[in-house]
């Protein structure tokens, strides 16, 4: 009996390890997420206001990959 016990007792203990990296990752992820929507709309804004073009986007704003760029050009085709 006492060894059944031990046996859910770590089972518990490895749910909970892996919830809490689970939980810790995903919010590494948002956090990340964020930053390039953050970077997006500064981006948008630096190139209606003439300051940045769209081909200079990935020197300046390195964090943003081709498809965020992508979409950064459809919506300035959108709002024309």
């Amino acid at each position: 009996m006492l060894a059944m016990y031990d046996e859910k007792e770590i089972l518990r203990e490895y749910i909970e390890y892996e919830k809490y990296h689970a939980a810790k990752e995903a919010a590494k992820k948002a956090e990340k997420l964020g930053e390039r929507n953050g970077e997006k709309k500064n981006a948008i804004k630096m190139i209606k206001t003439g300051k940045l073009s769209i081909e200079d986007i990935p020197q300046f704003f390195t964090s943003l990959t081709p498809e965020d760029i992508k979409e950064i050009e459809n919506e300035l085709m959108q709002t024309l």
